[in-house]
């Protein structure tokens, strides 16, 4: 169990740094003036494989721009839970308890445990 939780943590850790890096690019981005070139840069969660793979092998993409997009398609091989849980649990931090709204403890805590175990495993 101990073990778990210690995973778990370092899980939430990289995931953390992923976002902070994310974070980062896109300030960067945007203040160079090559803020959304391309449409791909934003994220949108009905871009599918095709779209990224696209996008990423373009030769005109800096390697922000192309970091950017993995952490978009990251995301965006998630399902839909998932990448909510996760989006609103470290990429976009409003309310701590949003998600009383949406489900009781233990599915929200399960569901959680299961999008950072998938997400990292995406970021890796």
């Amino acid at each position: 169990m101990k073990y778990q939780k210690t995973n778990r943590k370092n899980e939430e850790n990289r995931i953390l740094e992923v976002v902070n890096r994310y974070k980062l690019l896109l300030c960067h981005q945007i203040k160079s003036g090559n803020s959304f070139n391309h449409e791909g840069l934003l994220f949108d969660y009905n871009a599918g494989y095709d779209a990224f793979w696209e996008l990423s092998s373009r030769k005109t993409l800096n390697e922000e721009e192309r970091e950017i997009i993995r952490i978009n398609f990251a995301l965006s091989s998630l399902s839909q839970k998932e990448r909510e849980i996760i989006w609103k649990e470290f990429f976009f931090v409003e309310d701590k308890f949003w998600w009383m709204r949406k489900y009781n403890r233990s599915t929200f805590y399960r569901l959680r445990a299961k999008s950072i175990t998938d997400f990292s495993s995406l970021i890796k």
